[in-house]
C-alpha cells in the first residue's frame, strides 16, 4: 500500500487537518497570549512589600 492508495482512501481527513490547522494555530497564539495576561495581572497585584525588585526573593 502506497502513499498514493492512502490519500486516494482517506483525502477527507487529509483536507480536514489542512482546513484545521491554521485555524489551530491562531486559538494555540490566542490562548498563549490571554495566559501570560493572567500571569502578568496576578504578578503585577502581588507586590505590596517595601521592595519592588525581584532580589529579596533570590535567597
Amino acid at each position: 500500500m502506497n502513499f498514493y492508495d492512502l490519500y486516494a482512501v482517506s483525502p477527507d481527513w487529509i483536507k480536514l487537518a489542512v482546513m484545521l490547522e491554521f485555524p489551530a494555530f491562531v486559538l494555540a497564539i490566542l490562548w498563549i497570549a490571554a495566559w501570560y495576561r493572567v500571569k502578568m495581572a496576578m504578578v503585577g497585584a502581588r507586590p505590596a512589600q517595601p521592595q519592588p525588585t525581584e532580589a529579596g526573593d533570590a535567597g
